[in-house]
């Protein structure tokens, strides 16, 4: 789990627009998908 969470927060590190962007802020302008293709890899759309 703790290793799922890691994955999350860089994935949202990696996307966010500066350092004042939240998380929910960041998932919303760009959706799930980034966050399950870390997650999931290539079954990210299996996983959905």
């Amino acid at each position: 789990m703790t290793d799922a969470i890691e994955t999350i927060v860089n994935v949202y590190l990696g996307l966010r627009k500066d350092a004042s962007e939240i998380f929910l802020d960041a998932y919303r302008r760009v959706g799930p998908q980034p966050f399950k293709d870390a997650l999931y890899g290539g079954n990210a759309q299996e996983a959905a």
